[in-house]
């Protein structure tokens, strides 16, 4: 008994896997089967005594499963493989088109295919597994920030150019004292009479 007929004729309808631009991103015969996965996640935090605070939820991407089924002569089931690896390689996003509704922006993650004797040498069953790629437009904008009032309220004050200055003569002699002690050692002072 062939895997084909197990999974029976396929399920009818329009279903399908479109590039971006329009055109069919995988060629195959029949459309088997689609599994969808939609989750949120729940942020929650320890609290004293041993309780937990659960706050804000976040959607997770959504997850699709397709089971495909691809029949023909060598030459066209190395080309159905083909456009899988191109397509799990590159970053080109897909759209998964059902009877119910149109799944925008997915990438697929990994596909699986299994060619057997009992369901004819010219057949392949492909599993693929796809993630959505939620998308986030830029925004630009052109905002006035006002000036500080006072120089010293910005955070950086224009100084323009600065050059070194010379030490005074009692910080000369300080500095000298110091690293002249740290290299030749402490010597006496004698008293000036």
């Amino acid at each position: 008994m062939s895997i084909f007929s197990v999974l029976g004729q396929g399920i009818a309808g329009n279903w399908s896997i479109y590039d971006k631009d329009g055109a069919a991103a995988v060629p195959f015969d029949t459309f088997f089967a689609l599994t969808r996965k939609d989750e949120g996640k729940v942020t929650s935090h320890p609290t004293e005594p041993n309780g937990f605070f659960a706050y804000n939820k976040v959607d997770s991407p959504g997850t699709v499963g397709v089971v495909l089924g691809i029949t023909g002569n060598s030459e066209t089931l190395g080309r159905t493989l083909e456009a899988l690896e191109k397509l799990k390689s590159s970053t080109d996003l897909v759209s998964i088109v059902t009877p119910e509704k149109t799944l925008l922006d997915y990438t697929l993650e990994s596909y699986d295919y299994q060619r057997s004797a009992d369901s004819g040498v010219d057949r392949l069953l492909v599993s693929l597994s796809l993630v959505e790629i939620r998308q986030v437009a830029q925004e630009y904008s052109n905002e006035k920030i006002p000036k500080a009032k006072q120089a010293a309220d910005s955070k950086t004050t224009e100084a323009g150019k600065q050059s070194a200055q010379q030490a005074d003569t009692a910080t000369q002699d300080r500095w000298s004292k110091k690293h002249n002690n740290m290299l030749l050692g402490p010597r006496e002072e004698k008293a000036v009479k």
